[in-house]
């Protein structure tokens, strides 16, 4: 199969063009998710459009998973963690993915205070 799609989000086995499967679908969609809730290009990426060699290299080489903006919502949080696992063989399929709380439950409301409180303090 042939990669397609913004490098940026690629997973770090599709950039070392050493296979991948759906578990790099699943690491796309943790970038995803990762902007939209930090408002910000995923994993310090200049700009989720450039094909910087720098940052695409950093990706390529990841061995942890990158560490997460404050004022995410717990369980968001844990979401892209698992999402994020630069073993592919660590990310969990999708209908696990579904079963974590951040898909299956509505955010409890003092821990949506907090991330915003977390949020003010940043600015």
């Amino acid at each position: 199969r042939q990669a397609e799609g913004c490098a940026m989000y690629s997973a770090p086995e599709v950039l070392r063009q050493a296979g991948h499967g759906r578990a790099a679908d699943v690491w796309s969609l943790g970038c995803c998710v990762l902007e939209m809730g930090a408002l910000a290009t995923p994993l310090g990426a200049r700009s989720s459009d450039a094909h910087d060699a720098s940052d695409l290299r950093r990706i390529a080489e990841m061995r942890e998973p990158p560490g997460l903006p404050p004022g995410l919502y717990c369980n968001a949080a844990d979401f892209i963690r698992a999402c994020l696992d630069p073993n592919p063989a660590g990310r969990p399929p999708a209908f696990r993915l579904a079963a974590l709380p951040f898909l299956a439950q509505p955010p409890d409301r003092a821990e949506a205070a907090e991330a915003a409180r977390a949020e003010a303090a940043t600015r």
